[in-house]
């Protein structure tokens, strides 16, 4: 039998307190585990600097027309009116962002840069937002669906222009907004419009709705223009319209 002294040496002087090297695995493990996961962030997750590029506001003056499908629908629309490059390629998209200038609802050009960059109370400026959506709900079935489960009075108020106003109550996402409703061209019109505050001087309202069976249309407006709320579903159903011809 060797003899072990008390320094843990035995006779010859050969250590026999190895340092145990499982922890080292371990932490071997989790810096590779790290780097692969660093790895997925910056090609999967983090876009490219061109990506970051693309995903920036650029209108173009130019009125070359686009060829487009969203949710099987199909569009030709004017260059002008596209707002981010990457939705300027001809092809499938998932949305497209749009904007135009009332009352004409024409496209951007650079003479009216500063009209289309203004977001203040009296900015004239049309957002669209045409997107694939399997599920978007008629205005009808999104008024007594959705909204009248949150309001206050679901019996309304008269208001000017036309409309019923529906106030929301406190415990929901829609507080701080109204909700009027109105009629145009025999539709149901619904619009949620964010209220005047000191953190915001110049609400929008928006109103969504279907577009087709797997599309919906949202845009906004300034509520500064809430009177105008029919010619202004007029100008952009008629726009919309309008790209939806020009596709073959």
């Amino acid at each position: 039998m060797t003899a072990v002294s008390e320094t843990g040496h035995d006779a010859k002087g050969t250590d026999l307190a190895e340092p145990h090297s499982g922890w080292q695995v371990l932490i071997g493990f989790w810096l590779i585990a790290a780097v692969l996961f660093a790895v997925f962030l910056l090609y999967y997750i983090i876009p490219s600097p061109m990506a970051w590029i693309e995903a920036q506001p650029d209108p173009t003056p130019q009125t070359t027309s686009i060829h487009l499908s969203v949710g099987g629908k199909n569009f030709v629309i004017p260059a002008n009116y596209i707002i981010y490059p990457d939705d300027r390629r001809s092809g499938a998209h998932n949305h497209l962002a749009l904007f135009a200038l009332m009352p004409g609802f024409h496209g951007y050009s650079r003479t009216e840069t500063r009209q289309f960059a203004d977001d203040g109370a009296q900015s004239r400026v049309v957002h669209m937002r045409i997107r694939a959506d399997s599920l978007a709900l008629a205005e009808d079935a999104q008024l007594h669906r959705v909204f009248m489960t949150y309001v206050i009075n679901r019996h309304g108020l008269p208001s000017p222009f036309g409309l019923t106003e529906y106030s929301f109550r406190l415990d929901n996402g829609y507080r701080g907004q109204d909700l009027f409703v109105g009629v145009h061209d025999g539709q149901t019109v619904v619009l949620r419009c964010w209220r005047f505050a000191d953190s915001n001087h110049a609400p929008d309202c928006m109103r969504d709705m279907r577009l087709g069976r797997n599309v919906a249309l949202s845009y906004r407006f300034k509520r500064t223009y809430l009177s105008q709320w029919r010619q202004i579903a007029s100008g952009v159903r008629r726009l919309v319209d309008g790209f939806e011809q020009g596709a073959p």
